[in-house]
Formats: structure tokens, C-alpha cells, sequence
């Protein structure tokens, strides 16, 4: 949509690396906003994204996105990876809805088949439990890889 702005939230460096170069090379002028930014670059980036009509592609590590941080200028939030705390995603959809939004907000989360990121997506939105998902795969020995790992780090 002409001048509509995107969020995009992923977990890991590396992907946020390879995200806004594909971003870049697509045409766009990306935001970055992750751990490990001094204090400078990283508000220079949110006002960058906020107030810069070109830049209309935010690239968001959730874990760096603290409290109290407003991105209400975003009607698109897409998910390209996330981990099991219901709290961050909760969290990071309520970026967009704040005081000043006037569009509505589409989430799109992107999740493989028979993988950890379809595993998260279905304990995120509550249809089931992390200990449901490792009964299921157990007993049909397709336990989705990273889940276990998923598992250790949450607990």
C-alpha cells in the first residue's frame, strides 16, 4: 500500500541482516532497531523510521524493543520469527496500537509446516500447550528441530 509502513520482527541477527539488505535491494529504505546499537544509533533509527516518509520498513529485534517504545506509524506487522513468550509478542503487537493509529493493523506471521516457527505460532495463539506439541511429536517421532532446544532456553 502506497506509504503504509511495516514492521518486521525477527529474532536473530543473522536474519535481520539478510532482511534488510533484501529490503534494501528491493527498493527501500529500512530502519534497523537491535541489540547491541549505542543509544545514538539506535534513536537515530526510530526517529529515522517515524519521521522519514521514505522509510516505511522497520527491522525490529523484539528483545531490543524495551518498554514504552510507540511504532503507531506501522499498519503492517509481520512476524518472520519469534519464540514461545506470549508476553514479547503480545508485547510487540501493541507497538502499532497506541494513541495516533489510524489505520487498521495486519499481523502476518510466517511459519513452515512441521517446523519450530509453526510449533510457536500454534502455542502462541493459544491452541496448544508446549507439553501438547512435544506429546504429539514424541509419539509420531516429529519433533519439529530447534523445539527441543525451544524448550530448554523457556525453562
Amino acid at each position: 500500500n502506497k506509504g503504509q509502513k511495516c514492521i518486521i520482527w525477527a529474532r536473530f541477527r543473522r536474519d535481520i541482516r539478510k532482511i534488510y539488505n533484501a529490503v534494501k535491494k528491493a527498493g527501500y529504505h529500512p530502519a534497523a532497531l537491535l541489540g547491541g546499537l549505542a543509544k545514538k544509533t539506535y534513536k537515530r533509527q526510530k526517529l529515522y523510521f517515524k519521521k522519514n516518509p521514505e522509510c516505511r520498513v522497520l527491522i525490529g529485534q523484539p528483545q531490543a524493543c524495551g518498554m514504552g517504545l510507540t511504532l503507531n506509524e506501522a499498519s503492517l506487522v509481520i512476524y518472520y520469527s519469534q519464540n514461545s513468550d506470549q508476553r514479547m509478542r503480545k508485547q510487540t503487537e501493541d507497538r502499532c496500537h497506541r494513541p495516533g493509529q489510524i489505520n487498521n493493523v495486519t499481523y502476518i506471521t510466517v511459519a513452515a509446516r512441521h517446523t519450530v516457527d509453526e510449533a510457536v505460532h500454534e502455542v502462541l495463539c493459544g491452541r496448544r500447550t508446549k507439553q501438547e506439541y512435544m506429546m504429539k511429536y514424541k509419539a509420531t517421532e516429529r519433533v519439529p528441530r530447534g523445539f527441543l532446544e525451544l524448550e530448554r532456553r523457556a525453562a
